[in-house]
């Protein structure tokens, strides 16, 4: 079985989706113990996406507990750490790296490859997991093949594959000699509500925010200017600051592009595609959509969100969004207002109700 190609299988079929991913690795010694646990979920291409991690470790009868809550949307990370104590908090800008939230791959890439490669895992049987059918892998002491210079004394693995690729569950129990010592490895990894996972914003992110010591750095530089740009037309407000010359380029239109017309971003959408066009050099922005109410599922306009199209994945991701339910209207503000791209610098806009794009996402993927 080539591990690489599994893994890379399961982390493309993941990285289009909502998911919920939690893994468990336990290593025990003879004087010591250390335990750590994550809970990952995640909306489409990780925007927003939660990360709870804890990781536990002593001797005897001491223990310590370090948690660290990650919260991150399509701009900004919010950090949660605590060592038993009152806990710490940060605000970042998020890159377009995923290990920004989750290091060694969001989708558990990591895991899966090593495990994988480390022995010769043999399909055993086709059955169902929670509905879904998985193919069975499973390997034992006798097939394991990277040792480490370790005295490998026992080995048990299971592992479960859909028909998408995703590694549905991987469980791990190994125990070898190092230096004369026992070490006992316990690890475990399951995805689950693939295609029905959403997330809400953690209580604790208004401290974060509260806290966020980066306001000083953010005031608009001397030479800098706010202006507002209207197109009564589109029903779009724009308001951007940067400087002067950046400012007096930018400019509204309707976003012309193949993927606005594919069934499930129409179905999705509820107001005008507005594309923001100018220079890179505008620092940050407002946007403001106004939408059709009578477009609105049941009616229930706090399910509205602003969107923002992705050009390097090719999809919309959603941003932070205040809805005004008198004015129909729906705002987001935006730390990066316009994308670098091939053909300039723009970005699009446009107001979905979620759980519909969410649902004709995970049942059919738009076409490029």
């Amino acid at each position: 079985m080539n591990a690489s190609l599994v893994a890379e299988g399961h982390e493309k079929a993941l990285s289009r989706t909502n998911f919920t991913l939690r893994s468990s690795t336990e290593v025990d010694t003879p004087d010591r113990r250390r335990a750590g646990r994550l809970v990952l979920t995640a909306e489409t291409g990780l925007a927003p996406v939660l990360v709870e991690h804890t990781l536990e470790h002593g001797s005897g009868t001491e223990h310590a507990n370090e948690t660290t809550n990650t919260y991150a949307t399509e701009e900004t990370v919010y950090r949660q750490t605590g060592i038993g104590r009152e806990p710490a908090y940060s605000v970042s800008e998020r890159s377009r790296s995923p290990s920004d939230v989750f290091p060694e791959s969001y989708a558990g890439t990591w895991f899966v490859r090593s495990h994988l490669s480390s022995a010769e895992f043999t399909p055993e049987r086709v059955t169902n997991r929670s509905g879904v059918p998985v193919v069975v892998l499973t390997a034992s002491l006798s097939d394991v093949n990277e040792r480490d210079g370790r005295n490998v004394t026992s080995f048990d693995a299971t592992a479960t594959v859909d028909r998408r690729g995703v590694v549905r569950s991987m469980s791990v129990d190994t125990t070898f000699v190092e230096e004369g010592e026992t070490v006992t490895y316990s690890e475990r990894f399951a995805v689950t509500d693939v295609g029905s996972t959403t997330v809400a914003e953690p209580s604790w992110v208004d401290t974060a925010r509260a806290r966020d010591t980066r306001s000083e750095s953010r005031s608009t530089p001397r030479g800098n200017v706010t202006r507002s740009l209207t197109d009564e037309r589109l029903g779009a407000v724009v308001t951007a600051t940067g400087r002067p010359e950046a400012i007096d380029r930018l400019r509204i239109s309707r976003w012309d592009h193949a993927f606005r017309d594919s069934e499930t971003v129409r179905n999705a959408s509820v107001s005008s595609f507005v594309e923001v066009i100018g220079d890179g050099r505008v620092e940050r922005g407002t946007v403001t959509i106004a939408y059709d109410e009578s477009s609105v599922p049941n009616g229930n306009e706090s399910g509205l969100a602003v969107y923002r199209y992705n050009k390097s994945l090719q999809t919309f991701f959603r941003l932070n969004s205040t809805v005004d339910a008198t004015d129909d209207t729906v705002t987001a503000t935006t730390s990066r207002l316009l994308e670098d791209g091939e053909y300039g610098n723009s970005s699009a806009y446009v107001v979905f109700y979620a759980q519909t794009w969410r649902d004709l996402w995970n049942g059919n993927p738009p076409s490029k």
